[in-house]
């Protein structure tokens, strides 16, 4: 979409037929137009392969573990030095010429350096996995079960690093030189039941190691730029903290903003403007004292 003129976006190219549809469940029986939903125990083996997933189909029976499935796209990331000018929300992100995309239990690699996107892979990933975050050759994918690393230096073919477990949760993940910072959040369709900070030491890409975990209340959407993280709260807003120790997070509390729902953050270079999704609008907070954040802005979103 060429956005040269804000205010008149022209579609220049699509590809068409790249997504699977979440309910295009058979070729010839077509979609799910109507259910009837039915109480249904079901035990799972950890090697079974609907494992950890929240939809699937077994003998011409629809499964939901979770009520009505979640689905969504968010705004993409990019990284330039330290500073993320995307969401740790983010379900696709661009790497110099390439795009990735989070479909199903998939990655899909597109070139992007031409007039027409050319979809070039197909990675097999796991069921679960929910946000991407690039640093260098690597690309960090958040699931509902744990931290995955990627080695992009072949753009076209991402290979499996290593990976984190964690308990069963939302988790969007950014990154800031050797240390990841992931949060898990309960009250979602990924059934998890905790809610805090973990800092993961991923210096030895190969062997990621806990740092330390912090309880939070409601952790969402975050993001670091020099010394300060950034966080979504949910229903608390957003808090900001110095992690130039990052032992010692929890008692460093910069500034902490009420009065709206805090989804996901994006701060734009060079790090004194932070924009925050929240439930209700897009808000502008002007950040040169990290201490003391003034709101500059909102746009309303209504449903």
């Amino acid at each position: 979409i060429d956005i040269s003129n804000p205010t008149a976006p022209v579609e220049v190219s699509r590809v068409n037929d790249v997504f699977q549809s979440f309910y295009s469940l058979d070729d010839q029986l077509g979609y799910i137009v109507e259910y009837i939903p039915t109480e249904t125990k079901v035990t799972l083996d950890c090697s079974d392969n609907n494992w950890g997933r929240n939809i699937w189909l077994s003998e011409d029976v629809l499964f939901i573990k979770t009520g009505s499935p979640e689905a969504g796209i968010n705004s993409g990331s990019s990284v330039a030095g330290n500073i993320v000018t995307g969401g740790s929300m983010a379900r696709f992100t661009a790497v110099n010429n390439y795009l990735y995309t989070i479909d199903g239990s998939q990655i899909k690699i597109f070139d992007v350096n031409q007039s027409s996107p050319v979809l070039k892979n197909k990675v097999d990933v796991q069921w679960g996995i929910e946000t991407l975050f690039p640093m260098a050759d690597h690309l960090f994918i958040g699931s509902n079960s744990g931290l995955l690393i990627y080695d992009i230096s072949n753009p076209e073919s991402p290979s499996f690093n290593s990976t984190f477990s964690h308990a069963t949760a939302c988790d969007p993940v950014v990154v800031s030189g050797n240390t990841a910072y992931v949060t898990l959040r309960d009250g979602t369709p990924c059934a998890g039941f905790v809610n805090q900070l973990d800092v993961i030491d991923v210096s030895n890409i190969n062997n990621p190691s806990l740092i330390k975990s912090y309880p939070m209340e409601n952790p969402h959407g975050l993001s670091i730029v020099d010394q300060t993280l950034y966080l979504c709260e949910g229903k608390s807003g957003l808090k900001t903290f110095d992690i130039t120790d990052n032992k010692k997070i929890d008692s460093h509390l910069l500034d902490h903003v009420n009065g709206f729902f805090g989804w996901d953050v994006i701060v734009l270079p060079p790090g004194d403007l932070v924009i925050v999704v929240g439930s209700d609008g897009l808000y502008q907070f002007d950040a040169k004292d990290k201490s003391n954040l003034k709101q500059l802005s909102r746009i309303t979103i209504e449903e």
